[in-house]
């Protein structure tokens, strides 16, 4: 095809498209000139996005919406502002449907068992990832030598030598084993020295799962340490009784997950600001929405977490900071926390604690407070 015939097909696409938007704006035209008492649902519904800004800027909204009301109501149809000015969108909508206190009970339920299930589940990934790290940190001393902060202890230790070496390898496995039965017991009896007879290394004789981590604790050492000397024994137990794997409880922190201490849902307030009386797209009437978008979060901020601040006010005859509520509600949302009693108390008091008088906060809340603080910089 030579380049003036896709000049002049060009020309002709360009001259259809212009004469489609053409006609387009026409038909957009004759709808807008209607009377709005002629209006039906089927020329409002016609209308593009921008013809019907145009339509309430001619006749009103108040008139608009009165002439719309005399209209069918069409069940499921809602006007949508798209990116498409010229796609005819639907102008009724439908009437907010009343919930039975009974459904909004089952509703507030789901969502309480819902957020639980997240915080368990959320609980369980945590538990998780910690107790892998714990496992590999443990497998290392077994796979490794010892380099940690009480290698110290280890170099009182025997290691192995040839000759030891030799010893072992002329004993049978049945004499191997009786051996370290004997080390074992008589290691316990005889050290640390200055005592006679213990009931065992912190008043309880080995197990055979401690006895065998010892043994695979010594052999793991360069140069590996005689498991056959009974200080030996005794330092290998005071390494791994300090590196937390022998004789170690693991301290449980537990949340009681009480319905009084999940996420409460907000309770609908009735608003008092009046409906936007300005024209729609003016300045006054945008500086109103920004107002009643402001009053909505008030509200939705004190129905959550207010009656914890007034308790906090009450108790302490402070005058809160004006910005107290909202501080503690964009704080407990930007590190995911429910807005519980104690997550406000707590975010309350990291806060403001040199303005709260003693007595506020319980001493126990504090040590509360306190531990978790630990466990979080543990585990981060």
């Amino acid at each position: 095809m030579k380049v003036s015939e896709k000049i002049e097909r060009q020309k002709k696409v360009l001259t259809a498209k212009q004469a489609a938007q053409n006609a387009a704006a026409a038909e957009q035209q004759r709808l807008l000139d209607i009377p709005l008492e002629k209006h039906t649902p089927a020329t409002v519904e016609a209308l593009s996005a921008d013809s019907y800004k145009r339509f309430v800027g001619l006749h009103g909204q108040q008139a608009i919406d009165d002439k719309l009301a005399t209209f069918p109501r069409v069940q499921g149809a809602r006007r949508i502002i798209g990116p498409d000015t010229h796609t005819p969108v639907r102008t009724a909508d439908v009437l907010a449907r009343q919930i039975s206190p009974e459904q909004q009970a089952l509703i507030d339920d789901a969502i309480r068992k819902t957020r639980r299930e997240e915080i368990e589940r959320g609980a369980e990934i945590l538990n998780a990832q910690e107790q892998a790290k714990e496992d590999a940190r443990v497998a290392k001393l077994f796979r490794a030598p010892y380099k940690g902060p009480f290698a110290l202890i280890l170099d009182e230790a025997a290691p192995m030598t040839q000759a030891r070496y030799d010893e072992y390898a002329k004993m049978s496995r049945d004499d191997i084993r009786q051996q370290v039965q004997l080390v074992r017991m008589m290691s316990q009896n005889n050290y640390p020295a200055g005592h006679e007879n213990p009931a065992g290394w912190d008043g309880q004789k080995l197990t055979d799962d401690e006895a065998m981590k010892i043994t695979k604790f010594c052999a793991a050492q360069d140069p590996a340490i005689d498991f056959f000397d009974e200080c030996n024994w005794y330092l290998a137990y005071l390494v791994l009784k300090m590196e937390r794997v022998i004789r170690y409880v693991a301290k449980v922190v537990t949340v009681k997950l009480d319905d009084a201490e999940l996420p409460r849902v907000p309770e609908p307030k009735t608003l008092t600001m009046q409906k936007n009386p300005h024209p729609k797209g003016s300045r006054d009437w945008e500086q109103y929405e920004r107002e009643a978008h402001d009053f909505n979060r008030f509200l939705e901020i004190d129905d959550s977490i207010g009656e914890y601040i007034v308790e906090i006010q009450e108790a302490s005859n402070m005058r809160v900071p004006a910005d107290a509520e909202e501080y503690i509600y964009n704080e407990l949302t930007r590190r995911r926390l429910p807005m519980t009693r104690s997550n406000v108390r707590r975010a309350f008091f990291a806060k403001w604690f040199r303005e709260v008088p003693a007595g506020v906060f319980t001493q126990s809340e504090m040590d509360q407070w306190r531990e978790e603080a630990k466990v979080r910089g543990n585990v981060g």
